[in-house]
């Protein structure tokens, strides 16, 4: 089962969409989930910001490859785009889950979006693993490596602090 779920999450090719996504959710869930706040509209809020954020790239990737080969974009090359971008998206929406997950189970909205973030954090080591393992990384380099992404989520925890 544990295979299944990291094979469903692990970014495929270049893990540089995931970080960007899993980054874009903790930095929603942040600013958004806090005293006062409902789970719901923490939610419906992260969701709709991941969405068009995902769109946006998608029309950015695709203006951008008919500005280099001067070329209509037909619905192939477009779907071929946001099927390539989708790692960005599935990557953001584990951050969301677990806020989702964790206020059914009974958290109060700070709680959940705190999990949120830390899982995120963790997550962020691991897409910055992946990603020095797959670029040849050992050693220090890799050790190195995955601690600079994840300080990326450490940053959103800051974020965080400050907001609130």
């Amino acid at each position: 089962m544990a295979l299944r779920v990291a094979h469903i999450v692990e970014p495929e090719g270049d893990p540089a969409e995931a970080i960007y996504g899993t980054l874009i959710a903790a930095a929603v869930l942040a600013t958004k989930a806090h005293k006062g706040e409902s789970g719901a509209t923490v939610l419906w809020s992260a969701l709709l910001v991941l969405g068009l954020y995902w769109v946006a790239h998608v029309y950015a990737d695709v203006v951008g490859e008919r500005l280099a080969t001067h070329t209509r974009p037909g619905w192939s090359a477009i779907l071929h785009t946001a099927l390539r971008d989708w790692s960005m998206l599935r990557g953001s929406l584990i951050p969301v889950a677990v806020f989702g997950l964790v206020r059914v189970a009974g958290a109060t909205v700070n709680a959940a979006g705190l999990t949120a973030i830390w899982v995120t954090v963790a997550l962020l080591g691991c897409w910055g693993m992946v990603a020095a393992l797959r670029g040849g990384a050992r050693g220090l380099e890799l050790v190195v490596e995955t601690l600079v992404c994840a300080s990326l989520g450490l940053l959103v925890v800051v974020l965080k602090i400050f907001v609130h």
